[in-house]
């Protein structure tokens, strides 16, 4: 969803909602048009944040045992892979 403050396209907001080990998880990802910013949070908390990103964006995280990425795969289009599968 677009949540920019002056110009609601120029951020975005993603969510992800899921259970991992019999815990309810929240995965949000804010990205910025204008500047480049990420921002990862997980159950509320940052862990992940960068000023600025040219590149394609990937971000490998864990939560509890389990290994998350963060993949960008187009412009604002981003995959949430769970042990390397993807998160539908």
């Amino acid at each position: 969803r677009e949540v920019g403050k002056t110009i609601k396209s120029s951020k975005k907001q993603f969510i992800w909602r899921m259970q991992l080990n019999n815990k309810e998880v929240n995965i949000e990802l804010f990205t910025s048009k204008i500047s480049g910013k990420k921002k990862i949070l997980v159950g509320g908390k940052v862990i992940y944040e960068v000023k600025k990103h040219k590149d394609t964006f990937t971000y490998p995280f864990k939560v509890g045992k389990t290994t998350i990425y963060m993949v960008e795969t187009g412009s604002d289009i981003f995959d949430l892979r769970i042990d390397n599968k993807s998160f539908d």
